[in-house]
């Protein structure tokens, strides 16, 4: 991209989203322990983004981190918070949702309808 800082910060997505397509491509695998600032990093991203990954699904989004920063994604009448660090939101969020350790609080009819949509397209 012709703005370093768009370059930057597009790639650390990119980056770490591919590469964790390519660890999670096996039955076996565990998660990478990131630094902080690695996590920092990708939790400024995401909150970036969250609004348009999240686009095509018809309930609020809370997104929100164990050690406790939280991002309001997308307001509806009805919300599920999705729960889990940085890096495994923002799988979540490009759609990788099979492959991404997080929780869900909410409603279960609504965790089912978070569950069938399309994310991150």
């Amino acid at each position: 991209m012709k703005l370093p800082a768009v370059d930057k910060n597009a790639n650390l997505t990119e980056y770490f989203v591919h590469t964790e397509d390519v660890r999670r491509a096996t039955q076996r695998w565990a998660p990478r322990a990131l630094d902080e600032e690695y996590s920092a990093a990708l939790w400024d991203e995401l909150v970036k983004r969250a609004a348009i990954l999240y686009r095509g699904v018809d309930l609020g989004i809370v997104l929100v981190c164990p050690s406790g920063p939280r991002h309001v994604a997308k307001r509806a009448p009805v919300s599920v918070a999705i729960v889990g660090e940085p890096g495994e939101l923002l799988m979540h969020a490009h759609g990788r949702t099979k492959h991404a350790l997080v929780t869900f609080e909410g409603e279960p009819d609504a965790v089912a309808l978070l569950d069938s949509a399309e994310i991150g397209h």
